[in-house]
């Protein structure tokens, strides 16, 4: 048990430094992945402008909510 005033350092940032930033690649990797594929299929099958602007709107989605999630993982 600890006494008043007594603490124990589990981990510290300033010397161990923080690799969240880890984390995140494979989800950037699989998000730039799927808009590849996209990409192909759009120009292989032929899309119209508003399917198009989906995909757009998807991945713009999908990049955001990756940084966001990063950003989390750094703030923890």
């Amino acid at each position: 048990m600890i006494a008043s005033g007594e603490y124990n350092v589990v981990f510290d940032v300033a010397e161990q430094g923080s690799h969240a930033w880890r984390d995140a690649v494979l989800p950037v990797l699989a998000v730039a992945a799927m808009a590849l594929l996209w990409e192909r299929a759009a120009r292989r099958y032929g899309v119209t402008d508003a399917e198009h602007n989906a995909r757009v709107i998807v991945g713009t989605g999908a990049v955001v909510f990756t940084l966001f999630s990063v950003y989390l993982l750094n703030e923890t």
